[in-house]
């Protein structure tokens, strides 16, 4: 089975919300009261509640103005509550107007922009809107080898998410590229008996079989399981 290291969505915009709250909104009280409530609701899957909270932060954020972050920041956080009630139509639009505030006060190249567009792919994979998740990851990933470096961990947590939609799409041949290049970065980041190391060589395996390389998946089967018992 094809492993993800895909990040749960609303445990990434739980961790930006308590970042945002604690660096960014200084003496706006209420707003940051407001978005604490929001980011709280959220970390017990209460969407319907962290939507009021965020609904609220929106009102007060457009009184500083249409570009200002903590507006972004709202709206992102608003569309993630709607996502996770299934609201989708009400979603995606909330969401990418939030990220292009991000964007335009923050820049492209920025950790948390970053983090915030590999958040919304995983949003559109979940609801197969492969394109639309496409072209966000490739942005975000051109952040994150500009911000880190093209070996750096978070690139192979962008590229397992592409990994994935090639995986749905059948592009088994792009996947298998991008699955040895996860296997590499990791083994140079975590060392060769890591569980990411174990998790990449299932993915790998299981890209291989849809390839009808057997053989050479069971070889990297049981690599992962040989890491595995190591950890034990």
């Amino acid at each position: 089975m094809l492993i993800s290291r895909t990040v749960n969505p609303f445990i990434c915009v739980t961790a930006i919300l308590t970042f945002f709250c604690s660096a960014i909104y200084g003496d706006e009280v209420r707003c940051k009261q407001l978005m604490e409530a929001g980011a709280q609701a959220m970390g017990r899957s209460d969407y319907a509640e962290a939507a009021k909270a965020f609904e609220a932060a929106v009102k007060e954020a457009k009184q500083l103005g249409p570009e200002n972050l903590f507006l972004g920041n709202t709206l992102f956080a608003l569309g993630t509550a709607y996502y996770g009630q299934n609201r989708f139509e009400e979603a995606w639009p909330l969401l990418s107007q939030g990220l292009a505030i991000g964007e335009n006060r923050l820049g492209t190249n920025n950790t948390h922009v970053a983090d915030a567009m590999n958040t919304l792919a995983v949003m559109y994979i979940a609801c197969k809107k492969y394109p639309e998740a496409e072209n966000l990851l490739s942005r975000a990933l051109f952040a994150q080898e500009k911000i880190a470096g093209k070996e750096d961990p978070n690139v192979a947590r962008i590229l397992s998410n592409i990994v994935e939609i090639y995986y749905s799409q059948g592009k088994y041949l792009k996947a298998k590229s991008l699955c040895e290049r996860i296997l590499l970065i990791d083994e140079h980041a975590f060392g060769p008996n890591d569980v990411h190391v174990a998790n990449d060589c299932i993915s790998y395996a299981d890209v291989l079989r849809k390839m009808g390389r057997q053989s050479d998946a069971v070889k990297y089967e049981a690599k992962a399981r040989t890491i595995k018992n190591h950890q034990q």
